[in-house]
């Protein structure tokens, strides 16, 4: 059957749904009701997979400096404060602490096509010797 199937189950049609759901996959309308078949990754897939580097650290002290170097490969990345303290970060530019990006202790950033960026990484932390833990993709 085509998308327009207009047979209600639970209060809703397909129809009702199509503007709020998104599927990666298939309906598959032979069921009753109709069912989601999930997409099969390894098969092809719309994602690119990504190559994680080495898990890394840096210690983030009181005054902003390198956190990461420039690269022109990334692909993702995510940054987890693992300290007691807030660390602040800037692409490119220093950073200002309890500006840009800012992470609460124990909290976590990761890079997106919103704000993908291959320019260098700066820190600042409101203590010394705040551990960041890193993780890059190529």
């Amino acid at each position: 059957m085509a998308a327009s199937v207009s047979e209600k189950r639970e209060g809703y049609t397909v129809d009702d749904l199509s503007s709020y759901v998104t599927v990666i996959g298939a309906l598959d309308y032979s069921t009753t009701p109709p069912t989601v078949r999930a997409f099969n990754y390894a098969g092809s897939s719309p994602f690119s997979a990504l190559t994680p580097s080495a898990p890394a650290a840096t210690s983030v002290g009181i005054a902003s400096a390198s956190a990461l170097v420039a690269n022109a490969n990334r692909k993702g990345l995510e940054v987890i404060n693992t300290s007691a303290n807030v660390i602040s970060l800037a692409f490119g530019a220093p950073a200002v602490l309890y500006s840009g990006i800012t992470i609460v202790p124990y909290g976590s950033w990761s890079m997106n096509q919103y704000n993908f960026n291959l320019l260098e990484l700066f820190a600042i932390a409101s203590g010394a010797s705040s551990n960041l833990a890193i993780q890059e993709y190529a």
